[in-house]
């Protein structure tokens, strides 16, 4: 580079981020049956076997993440696995009582993962409750509507404000 000259700009493709572009040694072993998938899928592809390994283990980082994180990608496949486990492997989906009873499990199981209430909602709860105890029938049934309209309510909050809708007495 001659001082003063501006520096000749560099043909071709900019550079790749070393970590990029550098490529670590990761032995695994495998079965035949694997080892024979990945070969036709590699040769499928146009791509090495090394590449081919490399390109389905980014796509399963990617599953992951579609599915909102680890913990979440975890959950799915356990509610993936009780759906099985509970048809028989038939289709669930088609089929009236299996898939009630799928349904009913995973809500057992979605709320076994619940978060504990928070403080303020339960004193919200308290407050409301001694509230309608105070006022008319109407205004007291329009004011527990309007509670389970909340989409924030734990299903046992929603049964809550119904029965307390319920035992109102009605307009005569």
């Amino acid at each position: 580079m001659v001082k003063g000259l501006p520096a000749a700009k560099r043909r071709g493709r900019p550079a790749l981020p070393l970590e990029r572009v550098k490529r670590y040694a990761l032995g695994i072993r495998t079965t035949k049956q694997i080892k024979d998938l990945l070969q036709h899928a590699a040769d499928s592809s146009g791509r090495s076997v090394a590449q081919e390994i490399e390109l389905r283990l980014e796509r399963s980082f990617d599953v992951e993440k579609s599915f909102g994180g680890h913990r979440l990608a975890a959950v799915f496949r356990s509610l993936a696995a009780t759906a099985e486990f509970l048809s028989g492997g038939k289709e669930w989906l088609d089929d009236y009582r299996t898939f009630n009873t799928v349904i009913d499990a995973w809500r057992h199981d979605l709320e076994g993962l619940q978060p504990q209430e928070p403080v303020e909602t339960s004193h919200w709860r308290t407050e409301l409750r001694s509230q309608i105890e105070n006022m008319p029938p109407e205004v007291a049934r329009a004011q527990l509507h309007l509670a389970m309209l909340n989409k924030g309510l734990s299903e046992e909050a929603r049964r809550e404000f119904q029965a307390l809708l319920e035992s109102l007495p009605r307009n005569s």
